[in-house]
């Protein structure tokens, strides 16, 4: 029988749900009650962690609420830990940490015996189930080893966390070891853990950790007992039986079966529902079967030693209150993820989100935008100004969005599909007012305003507010005299039901004719094949919409023909199924039909989702081998428009339909409102979960890169600080805001406030700054629309145009239309973006011995009014009082003093910046940026 193995790490309680408040506190020292720098403090076995600041202060912010054990550990020191509870409220933990005078008394002494310890030791505390040149210890000469003859145990102990590189999931672990002891039969494993994401450098390695990760949780002991609690065993993948007492050896060396089953209801109870604590009582041991990779027949077994109590997320309280044997025993560092890390495997339960394809469930439980904007009227005329209101509704309640957000706003050239400007609204209570200047030398022709959040752009444009307007220039009565007035068509849009077409199959297709102005049109529609063969023959209704069916054969193209031009139907797929609707008109149920040519019949398990307001109103999981397969959903629950999915497996999206039910007894009302509810598609076309790259904003953010003076990649954690002044090159002019971060390659400052341009600039010690893109501009597609001149004829519209074509100033001669900033512009400006109010020279420098002395001298002759606001650094490395005394005078180069303004980015009233002499100096990098639109 293999060895036993208990990790505290691995089975630690926590309960995660949502995110909390901060947690914030002073680490000192117990004897001195001197703050404590640089100590980590951390929740244990978790990513969510911190350091303590120069004055021995942490904070962790929107940590997520839940039960957690909080640690802090510092060489030297005893580790500290406590068991905390986070709320919505904030959190203060003020601790005293013990020096552990027993290791530092200590002096290791490597005896020739370490290397076969070493080998015994990282055998069992990493297994034997890992890729060898994926996992390493990093720092293996800080673990002692102790020896009991008598016994023959083997003892290990470490001052300092041991650090373990896992390539392969992609965490840094940093694992202090509380106690390691192993003999002949059992191995014993206690120590706190703290997690670090490792960089990803490209898509692929992503994906490889998403898919490790995966498979590391897949049949875990955290994944049993989640299933175990949530009793859905079976779809998880595990078969449970009871160990008669007897037949312990017969069921893992003789492969004897026994009927005996475990009855989940009888083996658990709720403890608490406020916590989510439940109660497992085991009569025997368990027998536990898991369906692994590629077939493979995982076998664990659970004996209970105490009172086991685990949370709903599968953590156990009590790590010693089992025996885990075999597989889940097996299972060791490697294998090891973060309480924080989530993933629900798929099972078959419905109306149930934890057992929904991921991408399901990440997409209704995201809120969602409208956005509407009123004032657009019709025409304008060049050089007018709009005064427009924008609303943000919550796309499946209706409801006015909570979000204060930044709404972007474009002013869009259709013909050409060129960004003419840009506004950042900012959006309060659902509510945000705004001006647009049209530029006075537009010519006459059909524009757009656009508009969209952040978070909108991680979907189909198809969702963004547009309106399409004719703007007139000044000379319109020049123009309307070789303009014709006419309506033309301009494009045919094609909306297959289902989302595509599929060959061999029939397909109902609806589209839509629009016209120049982008009207609908009532037109002949002919559909014809390769061979030019007339297939169909309809027409479109008031509302420009025409409906018709084809069977696509394969290999052929299929064309519109409308007017005079000719619109290309996408090309038909082959082994994907479609969701399609059947007789609408019955009264109580509506038939939702999967249907499958040969080509895409296979026995994979399918989901269809209904969904309704963001809620799961039907949803069921199927075996897909015939070619129609047919779900009768009740009328009673599709109250209004409800969306209708088929998902795979992988949670991917197969098939898309918008059902529109509205209370209505008129065939024809019907039958209309399904032409319109096709003209939809799914505002998560084509993007998965894991694309979704785009945040939902509460200011403005802002992006770049932390890059060395080479321009290659930052290894070590850069301190950066960031001022947003007024456009200007002597940043010491104006009003100032500080902010600062921290940043290996990569930074952001988030939930930003100002209006109008700024000048931002960056402060990183020999390093170079680049901001990304601030605005990130999605695509536009150009399209030939015309100005709309019927809107002309009427006499009082002319009066009215004349009138607001006279108020207007006269247009210059040579105007020239200014160019959005869409690439930040950067800024050169000196080392501090401005010129130092004092510098020190190195031959005054020589004349002092001690760091103490020199900084007291220039304290006293150089910051006299400012002594209570005086900060220092070495390289803008920021040092306390406690430190002067460490300076070494001779590696000084020259010393900078900046105050009262000058200082201001140092957020102190006297900087005092001492420069060594091997270290470069490199300008400041400096960027023209936008902020909200200023009324």
């Amino acid at each position: 029988m293999k060895s036993q193995i208990l990790f505290l790490l691995f089975f630690s309680f926590t309960t995660i749900t949502t995110f909390g408040q901060s947690i914030f506190g002073n680490i000192i020292d117990s004897k001195t009650k001197q703050p404590i720098p640089f100590a980590n403090v951390f929740l244990e076995s978790t990513t969510i962690g911190t350091q303590t600041n120069l004055e021995g202060k942490f904070e962790i912010k929107k940590a997520k609420t839940g039960n957690f054990t909080i640690v802090v550990s510092m060489v030297g020191y005893l580790t500290y830990t406590k068991d905390i509870v986070i709320s919505d409220n904030n959190l203060e933990i003020n601790v005293n940490l013990v020096e552990n005078i027993k290791a530092l008394k200590e002096v290791k002494v490597i005896s020739r015996s370490w290397e076969s310890f070493y080998k015994i030791f990282e055998k069992d505390f990493l297994g034997s189930d890992y890729n060898k040149n994926e996992v390493k210890i990093l720092n293996k000469e800080v673990i002692d080893f102790d020896y009991d003859d008598s016994s023959k145990v083997i003892s290990a102990k470490s001052i300092e966390p041991i650090i373990i590189e896992n390539n392969n999931l992609g965490y840094k672990i940093y694992y202090s070891l509380d106690n390691f002891a192993r003999n002949k039969k059992q191995i014993f494993v206690r120590g706190y853990v703290r997690f670090e994401l490792q960089n990803v450098e490209d898509v692929g390695q992503n994906k490889r950790f998403i898919k490790n990760r995966l498979n590391a949780y897949t049949g875990s002991l955290r994944h049993f007992l989640k299933s175990l609690i949530n009793n859905n065993l079976k779809e998880q993948g595990f078969e449970v039986e009871y160990i008669l007492p007897d037949t312990a050896r017969a069921i893992f060396f003789k492969g004897e079966n026994i009927k005996k089953k475990v009855i989940i209801n009888d083996i658990i109870s709720i403890i608490s529902e406020k916590s989510n604590l439940f109660e497992i009582k085991l009569k025997y041991p368990i027998m536990i079967n898991f369906q692994g990779r590629y077939g493979r027949l995982q076998k664990s077994s659970i004996t209970q030693l105490s009172q086991i109590i685990v949370n709903k997320d599968g953590g156990l309280l009590n790590p010693y209150s089992i025996e885990t044997q075999n597989s889940m025993s097996d299972r060791r560092i490697p294998q090891l993820l973060p309480l924080d890390y989530e993933y629900e495997i798929q099972d078959n339960r419905p109306k149930d989100l934890s057992g929904i394809p991921q991408i399901l469930s990440n997409i209704q439980s995201t809120p969602k935008e409208i956005v509407d904007i009123e004032g657009i009227a019709p025409y304008q005329l060049a050089g007018e100004t709009m005064s427009l209101v924008a609303n943000v509704f919550e796309r499946d309640t209706k409801t006015i969005s909570e979000n204060q957000t930044p709404l972007y706003v474009e002013l869009i050239e259709n013909s050409k599909g060129i960004l003419l400007d840009r506004y950042i609204v900012k959006i309060e209570n659902g509510l945000g007012s705004f001006k647009i200047k049209i530029p006075d030398d537009l010519k006459s022709n059909m524009y757009q305003i656009r508009a969209y959040t952040n978070w909108m752009k991680n979907f189909s444009e198809g969702n963004f507010f547009v309106k399409n307007f004719t703007i007139f220039s000044k000379y319109y009565k020049e123009e309307i005299k070789v303009s014709k007035p006419i309506s033309k068509i301009d494009t045919v849009l094609i909306f297959p039901e289902g989302g595509h077409l599929v060959e061999e199959l029939t397909n109902k297709v609806v589209g839509l004719v629009l016209d120049n102005f982008d009207r609908p049109m009532f037109e002949k529609v002919i559909l014809i094949d390769s061979k030019n063969d007339t297939l169909s023959v309809c027409y479109s209704d008031s509302s420009g919409i025409f409906q018709f069916e084809i069977e696509p054969k394969q290999s052929f193209n299929y064309r519109i023909l409308c007017q005079n031009k000719t619109f290309l139907l996408t090309k038909s797929q082959r082994k994907t199924p479609i969701i399609s609707l059947g007789n609408l008109l019955k009264k109580d149920f509506l038939p939702l039909i999967i249907r499958n040519n040969q080509q895409s019949i296979s026995r994979d398990s399918l989901s269809v989702s209904v969904t309704q307001n963001g809620e799961i109103i039907f949803w069921k999981s199927f075996l897909n081998d015939r070619e129609m397969i047919i779900f009768n959903l009740p009328k009673q629950f599709l109250t209004r428009k409800s969306e209708c999915m088929l998902i795979n497996n992988k949670g991917e999206l197969l098939s898309y339909r918008l059902i529109d039910n509205e209370d209505s007894n008129d065939p024809i009302t019907i039958l209309a409102n399904d032409k319109k509810a096709l003209l939809t598609t799914p505002f998560f076309k084509d993007t998965g979960i894991s694309d979704l790259i785009y945040t939902q904003e509460k200011g403005l953010t802002f992006t770049g890169q932390i890059l060395t003076k080479n321009r290659t990649t930052n290894k070590k954690s850069i301190n950066l600080s960031m001022v947003l002044s007024s456009v200007e090159a002597d940043t010491s002019k104006g009003s100032k805001k500080t902010f600062f971060t921290q940043g290996t390659n990569n930074f952001k400052f988030e939930n930003i406030e100002f209006t109008g341009k700024k000048l931002m600039t960056f402060v990183a010690n020999n390093n170079v700054i680049e901001l990304d893109t601030v605005f990130e501009t999605p695509k536009i597609k150009p399209r030939n629309l015309s100005a709309d001149w019927n809107l002309l004829t009427r006499k009082n519209e002319l009066n009215r145009i004349d009138s607001i074509a006279f108020s207007l100033p006269k247009q210059s001669n040579n105007v020239i239309l200014e160019e959005i900033i869409v690439k930040s512009k950067k800024i050169e400006l000196d080392q501090f973006g401005s010129v130092p109010d004092e510098v020190i020279s190195q031959r005054r420098i020589d004349t002092f011995y001690d760091g103490k002395l020199l900084i007291a001298n220039i304290m006293r002759f150089s910051c006299l009014t400012f002594r209570q606001s005086v900060k220092v650094f070495i390289d803008n490395r920021p040092i306390d009082s406690g430190q002067y005394e460490f300076i070494f005078v001779n590696s000084i180069e020259k010393i900078f003093i900046l105050k009262d303004s000058n200082a201001f980015m140092y957020n102190c009233d006297c900087a005092i910046l001492m420069k060594t002499r091997d270290a470069r100096s490199k300008k400041n990098e400096a960027y023209i940026v936008r902020g909200y639109v200023n009324e």
